[in-house]
């Protein structure tokens, strides 16, 4: 089987948007927004395997984070989106597309690669060089009666960012100065504001940035993160109340790395890993001057961060 590597091109869009419904499930305009969202603003890199045919058989992508503590500034980037079309696995495509998307990335100064892999994929990633830590969890509460929590009276929930939120700074941010952390939201506005599934609640100085989904007929929320003018979140529990009661959730959810600082607020809150199982997250260095423990013990992640928000 003869087939190329090659960057995105327009004239591979449509093509590229069957192999995603086929392998993804993802709609029309879902791979629009995301295709639109990875070339805009060199948010990522977008790789194709492409046959005789014209025909996108393969992807892969990646876009970029730029991590700080105090003394030292890190640039990664993100793997998500992999796929191979059913009738061409086993051909080697997926290793080939990773291996081009690192070549680049090597070029392009990237200290390390990160990514939260199922568990086939994460099989050829270790071939690869990457290294998994179960450090995510989901954490998950059950509300029987929400209805009855106190509940804040002004809020706002809109799908459109604005500049006032930009101004403000993640948790991770406020709380953990020596510790890794993203200034993520100038990534994802473009992004954000194409998707009817998110959802921004905004009040008392805080931002809390959700998704709408349905699970088993039942509805959820998914926090992807908490932005605040303010340390004191003593009242952030009545906020999520307040969505819980507005969006009739049933269940409210989010995925945080364990040494996220609001992963002791969750807790607080009733929030549990019911399953009591945590996802791997994989780190691949490309600086082989950075020790790869300081990465996985510091690397702070939040469900926005996730391929899958």
């Amino acid at each position: 089987m003869s087939f190329k590597i090659c960057l995105y091109e327009i004239k591979y869009k449509n093509s590229l948007k069957s192999l995603w419904e086929e392998v993804f499930n993802k709609t029309d305009l879902e791979s629009e927004y995301l295709i639109s969202w990875l070339l805009s603003s060199n948010s990522g890199l977008l790789i194709l395997a492409v046959n005789k045919s014209e025909e996108v058989i393969g992807s892969r992508a990646s876009w970029y984070w730029s991590f700080k503590n105090i003394n030292t500034s890190y640039n990664s980037a993100q793997f998500g989106l992999t796929s191979v079309h059913p009738n061409f696995r086993r051909l080697g495509i997926f290793s080939m597309l990773n291996k081009s998307c690192i070549e680049i990335l090597e070029n392009e100064k990237i200290d390390f690669i990160y990514n939260v892999s199922l568990p086939k994929a994460k099989k050829g990633y270790e071939k690869m060089g990457w290294i998994y830590k179960d450090n995510l969890e989901r954490l998950t509460r059950i509300n029987f009666l929400y209805f009855l929590s106190p509940r804040n009276k002004s809020y706002r929930i809109s799908n459109i960012l604005n500049n006032e939120l930009i101004s403000r700074k993640s948790i991770s941010d406020v709380e953990q100065e020596n510790i890794f952390s993203s200034q993520k939201i100038n990534k994802f506005i473009n992004r954000f504001n194409m998707r009817v599934d998110i959802r921004i609640y905004e009040s008392d100085g805080i931002t809390i940035i959700y998704k709408k989904k349905k699970e088993k007929g039942i509805n959820s929320i998914f926090i992807g993160e908490i932005y605040s003018n303010s340390k004191n979140l003593e009242i952030l529990n009545t906020h999520l109340n307040t969505i819980q009661f507005a969006e009739k959730s049933f269940l409210i959810s989010t995925y945080l790395s364990l040494n996220h600082p609001l992963n002791k607020y969750y807790l607080k809150f009733g929030f549990k890993n019911i399953k009591r199982k945590f996802q791997p997250i994989g780190v691949k260095l490309i600086n082989q001057n950075i020790v790869m423990k300081e990465i996985h013990n510091n690397l702070v992640l939040s469900y926005i961060d996730l391929d899958t928000f």
